[in-house]
């Protein structure tokens, strides 16, 4: 069965007759806000850079403050894990690429001294409870803070949301650290939430494609669709609605809020009812989907009519490890596809690749920069070299607002030999296409789950400690 494409954001303009790639418009950071990026940004999912952001705000100040030392002294003895690169047929220039190497488990000043004295490690997304600090697992709707920003966040210095992101409910937030004067590559692949990218030191280049060219970028996973605001859903896991959250579970929301609020006997009846009618529904579709002889069908999860969109609803569903950022994943947003060739020759068998990244090669996606040609790779996947794509090139104090569901490959370049690029990463639950500012989600149950979730935190320190400028 064919993908379904619902897609309805920006689409990228055809390459102009030089061949010359849609550049991602900057923006001020001096006149840009909250609101203004969600209308003519957020909204529309189109990417921006914003450019120059005021040492007052709190990304601005994030970006003013934060250098290694910084990081040593908040965040020194925080345990990361951390990858050392791997060389492969379709890395860049310098044979690194990240993503496919072993990681080991270090204390973050072991892993400042070795990237000062110019080794090849990158530091990345980390294990779900990497953050986590109480017994127990997080409560549904926290934030994976992942090592080692919660010191940061206690600090002050890092916002858990921040106000450029307006009513946007945060995911995770993950720091990027590594060296690499000739570039590193991430790999081409899309995430599954809203993107806020914090450049704080060294130069990244995006390689874009909008979310209607899933279909011909070759990804690991089988495609079910693309929903209105670009979050793309595979086969294989169940269903979700644009915002990412499960059917299931937001029904389960809907019934328990409404048990909650009940005034009398008639409003309990009613959602008790509901959820009797979404436990029926779930039998119906199990049965419908065994008389068709769906294997899958005891996986499936109920669909509510009236609730969402019926042509795409229950096709739509996270990937199997759950989403950049869970435990299960921890390696999926860095990691890149290895040309068939290599694969072939690997005796152990591999681990599966993630559902969203792309089979093309790094080298293939390079080869429109110019003005090197990059050699392509044997047994790669075919890649229409006309396809719409954009360039989004990234210094330190830059932030990059990229949607759902755009493809990207990311090189990252340190400014010199035995220099660092740093970066901090939030992602976002995807918002609903037509939604307003102030209520960006089909629901509540993002803004619930997330308030709920961090109802009790501290509030975090008004101003954070300097770190010593040293020689690191």
């Amino acid at each position: 069965m064919a993908a379904r494409d619902a897609y309805a954001g920006f689409r990228l303009p055809q390459p102009a007759p030089s061949g010359k790639p849609w550049m991602v418009p900057v923006l001020s950071g001096a006149t840009t806000t909250a609101h203004s990026l969600y209308h003519a940004h957020i909204a529309v999912r189109k990417p921006a850079i914003i450019r120059g952001l005021p040492a007052d705000s709190d990304l601005g100040a994030l970006l003013t403050q934060l250098t290694p030392e910084l990081l040593a002294d908040a965040a020194g003895d925080a345990a990361v894990h951390v990858e050392v690169a791997a060389a492969g047929d379709d890395a860049p220039e310098d044979g690194r690429e990240f993503g496919r190497g072993k990681r080991v488990l270090r204390p973050l000043n072991e892993v400042l001294d070795e990237l000062a004295a110019g080794a090849a490690l990158y530091i990345s997304t980390q294990p779900e409870d990497s953050g986590w600090r109480s017994a127990g697992p997080p409560p549904p709707g926290r934030v994976h803070i992942s090592a080692p920003l919660p010191a940061l966040v206690d600090s002050g210095l890092v916002p858990i949301r921040p106000a450029l992101a307006g009513s946007l409910v945060p995911q995770s937030m993950h720091l990027w650290l590594g060296s690499s004067a000739s570039g590193s590559s991430s790999g081409l692949h899309h995430d599954f939430h809203d993107n806020i990218y914090v450049l704080a030191a060294g130069r990244k280049r995006f390689t874009l494609f909008d979310p209607s060219a899933a279909g011909a970028l070759a990804t690991y996973g089988e495609l079910a669709g693309v929903a209105p605001n670009g979050r793309i859903n595979y086969v294989g896991a169940g269903p979700v609605d644009e915002n990412g959250a499960p059917l299931a579970d937001v029904e389960a929301w809907r019934t328990k809020s409404a048990l909650a609020t009940a005034k009398d006997d008639d409003d309990i009846d009613a959602a008790l009812e509901r959820m009797l009618d979404m436990a029926a529904g779930g039998r119906k579709r199990k049965r419908k989907s065994a008389a068709a002889g769906d294997d899958d069908g005891d996986d499936d999860f109920p669909v509510f009519d009236g609730e969402w969109p019926d042509e795409w609803a229950d096709e739509w569903a996270d990937d199997d490890s759950g989403g950049p950022g869970t435990a299960s994943s921890q390696q999926a947003s860095v990691a890149a596809a290895p040309p068939a060739a290599a694969v072939a020759k690997t005796a152990a068998e591999p681990e599966p690749e993630p559902d969203h990244f792309s089979r093309i090669p790094t080298p293939a996606v390079h080869a429109r920069h110019g003005p090197k040609p990059w050699p392509l790779v044997a047994d790669a996947p075919l890649f229409d070299a006309s396809l719409p794509h954009a360039v989004a090139e990234l210094s330190a104090g830059d932030v990059l607002y990229l949607p759902a569901g755009w493809f990207h490959e990311v090189t990252s370049f340190s400014d010199k030999p035995r220099a660092i690029h740093m970066a901090v990463n939030y992602w976002f639950h995807p918002p609903s296409m037509g939604a307003r500012a102030d209520a960006p989600y089909a629901t509540e149950y993002w803004p619930s789950m997330f308030a709920d979730a961090h109802a009790d935190d501290p509030p975090p320190a008004k101003k954070a400690k300097k770190g010593k400028r040293g020689k690191r």
